[in-house]
């Protein structure tokens, strides 16, 4: 027989029945009692545990996430960094001197900032910053392949 007993309504019922049925039927209720509570006390335990166990999973989960923004976020301010002071560099190169008017090719310029941003070398910097000068001046003059060149280049 299972009657929860830590509602208020079963504590009633098994000392309304006890003492009804007497002494000796009290003694065994009251031992079916403690051992409906004791189990009832026991799964409430289990219960709180799991979901302990739960929300500190979720916690962990969001502290993970917390710690990956922020690196994902620390390593797209230094990607930024990188590409403007490369374009910065450029710019000083452009300075003096004519440009074309032809248009840079987007995917030279696309791969170009893709090797930018993960540009930190000062030198290296400085390198590409002359490549970006010499293709504004005159597109076309430096290739794909170049470019993956000095991408490899330590």
């Amino acid at each position: 027989m299972d009657i929860n007993i830590s509602s208020k309504a079963g504590e009633k019922l098994i000392d309304t029945v006890t003492k009804a049925v007497g002494t000796l039927a009290n003694h065994c209720f009251e031992l079916d009692a403690k051992k409906i509570k004791r189990i009832g006390e026991a799964e409430a335990e289990v219960e709180k545990n799991k979901i302990i166990k739960i929300a500190e999973a979720k916690a962990s989960e969001s502290e993970i996430l917390n710690r990956a923004d922020k690196r994902v976020l620390l390593e797209q301010y230094d990607k930024q960094i990188n590409i403007e002071n490369t374009v910065s560099l450029a710019y000083e190169e452009l300075s003096n001197g004519t440009v074309s008017d032809e248009p840079v090719d987007s995917d030279w310029t696309r791969r170009f900032l893709s090797i930018a941003q993960d540009t930190s070398r000062e030198y290296m910097q400085r390198l590409l910053a002359k490549i970006l000068a010499g293709e504004v001046r005159k597109p076309h003059t430096f290739s794909l392949r170049t470019l993956n060149f000095v991408h490899n280049l330590t």
